[in-house]
């Protein structure tokens, strides 16, 4: 299983590195453009911003809508 019996696989790898290996400058560079590319970091940030704007619906003086109710009673039967 040396380099003499997979030289397709090398060469494609050398290949693939040349060709993609110069965008990214640095691994931080390489890791930010991975993470603007995966559909799961798209949702996992609008979940955390979901969840900061429930966290701060919470924390209000009143965590939902005001409403107000207004009922008479009476000892009259249907009238």
């Amino acid at each position: 299983m040396g380099i003499a019996r997979r030289p397709g696989l090398y060469i494609g790898c050398a290949i693939w590195l040349a060709a993609f290996g110069a965008r990214a400058q640095t691994l931080a560079n390489a890791f930010e453009q991975a993470w603007l590319r995966d559909p799961i970091a798209a949702t996992l940030d609008a979940r955390g911003a979901e969840a900061s704007a429930r966290a701060d619906a919470a924390s209000a003086t009143t965590p939902g809508p005001a409403a107000a109710s207004f009922g008479v009673l009476s000892d009259r039967m249907n009238r």
